[in-house]
C-alpha cells in the first residue's frame, strides 16, 4: 500500500522528504549536547556537623536520631550511615522509580521535625541529592604574571569570576586558593582586666557609699534613741511643772475664795458694831453734816480730819449744847466714834479686798480651768506619748537590729557583687557574635507612599566600614557610660594565605570550577566559557587561564568520534553497495536514505526529549549499518524484476510488496533486541535507554524510507537499467557453495568447531574482565600528594614544588596546576582526598600532539615521583565515567560491637590485599 501510494504520489514523497530534512535540522540544533543522558540517581546524603565531637558521640546524639527520623520515608531501600569525628554522614538509598523531588520534600519536613530535639553546639543538617549536575563542567586555573596571591585573588573575585557568571548557562563558579580577608575580632583579656578594674573601682565607690549611708542610718537612730530620751524626760518635765503650775492655782483660788469668806464674815461683824455704835450715838447727821458724801466714802486722812477736829471742838450747829453734854457726848462719842472709824476703816479696808478679790476671781477661775484643761491634756498626751514613745522605741530598736544584719550581709555581698561585676563572665565570643549578628542586619519593612512613588524601607543597617564595627557599643554600665567593642577586642584584618597554596607551573594561580545550569547544554557553556577565557587573555596583559579539566573537550571529542564513525560507516555502506551493484542509480538511492533515515529519527528523538550524549549518539552509530539493510533488499528486488522485464513502476510497486513483509519482520526483531533496554531498571535504564530508543527510531525511519521513498525513486531511476557482469562475485558464490557442500559432508567436525569457538568466547570473556564505562584517553590527569607527616607547611609546599617541577620535565606534560587547602578535590574528578594538612591536588593537562598515551604519563609520574617520600596518587583521566558505578568492591561487615568489627575489618582487608588484582585497600576505621 505504501509502495504503490508513494510511485502514484511523487512529489508528495518527495515533500514528506523535504519536511523531515527541515524538521531534522531544526531539532538537531535545538537539541541539548551532554556527555551523558540526564540521569535521576536514587541516591541523597545528609551531613550533619557536629565541631569537636568524637564519632562515639556524633553517633549517639546525631546519627541514630537522625536514622530513626529519615527511616520512615517512603520509597526508602537502604539506609547506611558514617559516625565521623566532628560529622555525621547518611546515605539513603531508593527504590527505582521513586520521584525524588517528592523525597527530598519528604526528607525535609523529617529533618525540620528533629532538628529541633538536636542538642546545641549541632550544625544545621545538609540535605544533598546525588546528581551528575553536581559535577563541574569545567575546571580552569588562573595566573598572573608578577602579581601575587591576594591581589590575584581580589583581581579573580572582582574580574575573572563576574566575567564567567555572565555567560549564559553559567550556573556557578567557585573560586579555589583565594585568599580570603576578614576581619577578625579578639578579646584582649588586659583590656577587660583594666575595664573589670574600673567597673570594681566604680563598683567600689557606690558599696562605700551604700555602706556610709547604713552607718549614717544607725548613727541616726542612735540619736533619735537620744533624742527620744530626752524629748520623753522634756515632756515629764513638763507634766511635773504643769501639775504644780495647777496645784498652786488651785491653792492661791482656794486661799483667795477663803479669804473672800473671811472677809465675808469680818464684814458682817463691822457692820453688826457699826449699827451698834449708831444706835448708841447716832452720829449719822454729824458725820452727814459733816461729811455730806457719807463716811464710806472718807480716805484714812479724812478720817484723821475728823480725829483733829474732834479733838479742837464741835461744828458751828452743835454750840448749843451743854459743856457737860459735849464733853459726854464727846468722850462717847469719841470713842465709838473712833470705833466707828476704825470698823468704817476696817469695811473700807474689806471693800477694797472685796472688789480685788471679785476682779481677781475671774482670772483666777479661768486660769484654774486652763490649768485644768492643760493637765487633762497634758495627762491624755502623757498616755499617747508613752504609747508612741514605746513604739518609736521598738522601731528604733528594730531598725538598729536590721540596720546591724544589713551590714552584716552588706560585707557577705560585697565579695559576691565584686565577682558578680567580673566582664570576663559577660564578655564571651558567643556574646560578640551575637551582637555583631543583630548589628549587622538589614531588611525591607515595606514602601511609603509619596505621590506616584514609592519609596523603599529598611530596618536596621549592615556595617559598611571596619570603624563601625570598632566603635560598636556593646552595652552600657552606671556610671562608667558605653562600653565599646574596641575596649576589650582587637579589631583587625586576617587573611587564610598561610593555609593556602596553589601554583600553575611555578606561578601562583588560583583554580575555578564551573557548574552548568540543569537545562544548558554543557557543549554550549563550555564553548561560551572558552570564548569568554580569550576575550579575558587578550584584554588582560599577562592573564594566563589554562583548562584543566573541560568536560567539552569530551563531549566534542566523542561526538566527533561518533559522528566520524557514522559518517564513515555510511560512506563505507556505499562503497560496498557500488562494488556489488556496480550501478550508481540504486547506490544513489540507498546513500539518501541514509541521511534521511538519521533526520528522521533526530526529529523523533527531539519529540521524545532525548539528548545528543555519547549513548544516543552510539545508538545512531549502531543503527547506520542496518539502515541500509532494508533500502538494500527493496531495491534490489526492485532491480530484479526490472532485469526481468517489468515496467519500472510495476517493478517498485511489486518489488517493495514482495519484500515488505520480510524487512517489517527484520526490523522488528532487531528492535526487539534493543527494546528491553527500556523496561531494565536502575542506572543501566537511565542510561541505555536513549540508546534502545534511538536505535529504534532509527531502524523505524529506514523501513519507512525502505517502503516509501525507496519504490518512488526506483520507478524514476530505474526506468533504464543495464545488465552488469558480477565475475568475483559469481566466484565467491561459487566457493561458498563448494565450502558449504563440504561442511554437510562432516557435520560432526563443524558441530565442533562450533562448540569449540563458543568455548573459547566464553573463556575469553571471564579473562577480559568487565567494566561498567571504559576508560577514556584524554589530554587531562589528575593526581594527589600527601607529604610526610610532621613536616612544616614551608617545607609541605616546597615537597609540593619539586613534584610539579619532576612532572613538568615529562615530554607529553604542558601544565601543572597544584594546590593545598582552599578546597581541593572536585567530587570524584581525581581531586585528593584530604585527610591530612599536607594533602594536595594536581591537575595535569597532556599536550594534544603527545606520543605517550595516559597509562604511559601515569607510569612515568610514579617514576620520577618514587623517591620524595610520602604518596602520589594518579587518576589517568578525569572523565573516569565508571566512577557512576561505584568504585570497585565493597565488602559490608555488620555487628553490634564496635570493636568485634574492627578487628574482623583489619583480617578482611589483609585478605583483600593478598588477592590479585586489588589495590587501594581501606577500612573506613580512619
Amino acid at each position: 500500500m505504501f509502495s504503490k501510494y508513494s510511485v502514484n504520489k511523487p512529489y508528495t514523497v518527495v515533500v514528506a522528504v523535504i519536511l523531515t530534512i527541515v524538521l531534522g535540522v531544526i531539532s538537531f540544533m535545538g537539541m541539548k549536547t551532554d556527555l551523558l543522558p540526564t540521569i535521576e540517581l536514587p541516591y541523597v546524603v545528609v551531613i550533619t556537623p557536629y565541631p569537636g565531637a568524637s564519632p562515639e558521640k556524633v553517633e549517639q546524639l546525631v546519627t541514630r536520631p537522625m536514622e530513626a527520623a529519615l527511616g520512615t520515608t517512603s520509597g526508602l531501600s537502604s539506609i547506611n550511615s558514617v559516625s565521623s569525628e566532628n560529622s555525621s554522614l547518611i546515605f539513603m538509598e531508593y527504590v527505582q522509580g521513586t520521584n525524588m523531588d517528592s523525597a527530598m520534600i519528604e526528607l525535609s519536613g523529617s529533618i525540620d521535625q528533629v532538628k529541633a530535639r538536636l542538642d546545641e553546639g549541632i550544625g544545621a543538617p545538609i540535605l544533598m541529592k546525588i546528581s551528575p549536575d553536581m559535577l563541574p563542567i569545567f575546571v580552569a586555573s588562573v595566573d598572573v604574571e608578577g602579581m601575587e596571591l591576594d591581589e590575584l585573588s581580589l583581581f579573580t573575585e572582582e574580574v575573572v569570576m563576574p566575567s564567567f557568571e555572565r555567560q549564559e548557562g553559567v550556573a556557578s563558579v567557585t573560586g579555589s586558593g583565594l585568599v580570603e580577608t576578614r576581619l577578625q575580632i579578639s578579646l584582649v583579656p588586659e583590656k577587660i582586666l583594666a575595664l573589670n578594674e574600673r567597673v570594681k573601682g566604680n563598683i567600689q565607690t557606690e558599696l562605700a557609699k551604700a555602706e556610709n549611708e547604713l552607718i549614717g542610718a544607725q548613727e541616726a537612730l542612735a540619736a533619735g534613741q537620744k533624742t527620744l530620751a530626752s524629748e520623753s524626760t522634756n515632756q515629764k518635765d513638763q507634766i511635773a511643772k504643769a501639775s504644780t503650775e495647777l496645784n498652786s492655782a488651785m491653792g492661791n483660788l482656794n486661799a483667795l475664795l477663803a479669804e473672800e469668806t473671811i472677809l465675808t464674815a469680818e464684814k458682817a461683824a463691822l457692820e453688826a458694831t457699826s449699827a451698834q455704835l449708831s444706835s448708841i450715838l447716832d452720829m449719822n447727821a454729824v458725820f452727814e453734816s459733816i461729811f455730806p458724801a457719807g463716811a464710806e466714802n472718807l480716805t484714812p486722812e479724812d478720817f484723821q480730819t475728823v480725829l483733829d477736829s474732834i479733838q479742837t471742838g464741835l461744828p458751828e450747829n452743835m454750840e448749843g449744847m451743854t459743856q457737860e453734854g459735849v464733853q459726854q457726848l464727846s468722850e462717847q462719842a469719841m470713842e465709838a466714834i473712833k470705833t466707828l472709824i476704825a470698823v468704817e476703816l476696817d469695811l473700807q479696808s474689806i471693800g477694797i479686798r472685796q472688789m480685788t478679790i471679785s476682779a481677781m476671781k475671774p482670772q483666777l477661775e479661768n486660769g484654774l480651768k486652763q490649768a485644768k484643761g492643760a493637765y487633762e491634756q497634758l495627762e491624755a498626751g502623757k498616755i499617747t506619748m508613752a504609747v508612741e514613745l514605746a513604739k518609736a522605741e521598738v522601731q528604733m530598736q528594730t531598725g538598729m537590729a536590721e540596720l546591724d544584719k544589713g551590714l552584716v550581709a552588706f560585707e557577705e555581698s560585697r565579695e559576691e557583687a565584686l565577682n558578680s561585676a567580673d566582664l570576663s563572665n559577660i564578655l564571651t565570643e558567643e556574646m560578640i557574635s551575637n551582637i555583631l549578628k543583630a548589628q549587622n542586619f538589614s531588611m525591607p519593612a515595606g514602601y511609603l507612599a509619596e505621590g506616584d512613588d514609592q519609596i523603599l524601607v529598611k530596618v536596621g543597617d549592615d556595617f559598611k566600614e571596619p570603624q563601625e564595627i570598632d566603635r560598636l557599643v556593646l552595652f552600657s554600665m552606671e556610671p562608667i557610660g558605653d562600653i565599646y567593642l574596641n575596649e576589650v577586642a582587637e579589631v583587625g584584618k586576617v587573611d587564610n594565605s598561610e593555609d593556602l597554596y596553589t601554583k600553575v607551573n611555578g606561578n601562583n594561580g588560583v583554580i575555578l570550577t564551573f557548574q552548568k545550569q540543569s537545562t544548558s547544554s554543557t557543549a554550549e557553556v563550555s564553548d561560551a566559557i572558552d570564548e569568554e577565557i580569550i576575550r579575558l587573555e587578550a584584554e588582560h596583559k599577562g592573564l594566563s587561564i589554562r583548562p584543566m579539566m573541560d568536560q567539552g573537550d569530551y563531549i566534542d571529542m566523542i561526538t566527533n568520534s561518533v559522528m566520524q564513525n557514522l559518517l564513515f560507516g555510511g560512506l563505507l555502506a556505499i562503497l560496498v553497495l557500488i562494488l556489488f551493484l556496480r550501478d550508481l542509480k540504486p547506490t544513489f538511492v540507498i546513500a539518501l536514505s541514509i541521511p534521511i533515515s538519521l533526520t528522521f529519527a533526530l526529529v523523533l528523538m527531539y519529540f521524545s526529549n532525548v539528548t545528543l550524549n555519547v549513548i544516543s549518539l552510539s545508538g545512531l552509530a549502531l543503527g547506520v549499518g542496518m539502515l541500509v539493510d532494508n533500502s538494500i533488499v527493496v531495491i534490489e528486488n526492485i532491480y530484479r524484476l526490472r532485469k526481468e522485464g517489468m515496467p519500472a513502476d510495476q517493478a517498485a510497486i511489486q518489488g517493495a510488496k514482495e519484500v515488505s513483509g520480510a524487512i517489517l519482520a527484520s526490523t522488528l526483531t532487531t528492535i526487539s533486541v534493543f527494546l528491553p533496554i527500556v523496561f531494565t531498571e536502575g542506572i543501566s535504564r537511565q542510561l541505555f535507554t536513549d540508546m534502545g530508543l534511538t536505535i529504534a527510531y532509527s531502524l523505524v525511519a529506514s523501513l519507512i524510507v525502505a517502503l516509501t521513498l525507496v519504490p518512488s525513486m526506483g520507478a524514476t531511476l530505474l526506468r533504464k537499467t543495464s545488465e552488469k557482469q558480477h565475475k568475483w562475485f559469481d566466484g565467491t558464490i561459487r566457493a561458498y557453495g563448494r565450502a558449504l557442500s563440504t561442511a554437510l559432508r562432516f557435520k560432526p567436525v563443524v558441530l565442533l568447531i562450533a562448540v569449540g569457538l563458543l568455548g573459547v568466547s566464553i573463556l575469553g570473556v571471564t579473562r577480559i574482565g568487565t567494566a561498567f564505562i571504559p576508560e577514556i584517553d584524554s589530554p587531562q590527569m589528575s593526581a594527589s600528594y600527601e607529604a610526610p607527616d610532621g613536616l612544616t607547611t614551608k617545607e609541605a609546599n616546597d615537597l609540593n614544588d619539586e613534584v610539579m617541577e619532576r612532572i613538568l620535565t615529562i615530554d607529553a606534560v604542558e601544565t601543572v596546576g597544584v594546590m593545598r587547602g582552599g578546597g581541593a578535590g572536585f567530587m570524584g574528578f581525581g581531586g585528593a582526598d584530604m585527610q591530612g594538612g599536607n594533602a594536595s591536588t594536581l591537575y595535569i593537562l597532556l599536550k594534544e600532539d603527545r606520543e605517550m598515551t595516559n597509562r604511559d604519563v601515569e607510569r612515568m609520574i610514579y617514576e620520577v615521583t618514587e623517591d620524595m617520600g610520602g604518596e602520589v596518587s594518579v587518576t589517568a583521566s578525569n572523565m573516569d565515567l565508571s566512577a557512576l558505578g561505584g568504585s570497585g568492591i565493597q565488602v559490608d561487615i555488620r555487628g553490634y560491637d564496635l570493636d568485634t568489627m574492627a578487628e574482623i575489618a583489619k583480617e578482611a582487608a589483609v585478605l583483600l590485599e593478598e588477592t590479585e588484582g586489588t589495590e587501594e585497600v581501606t577500612t573506613g576505621l580512619e
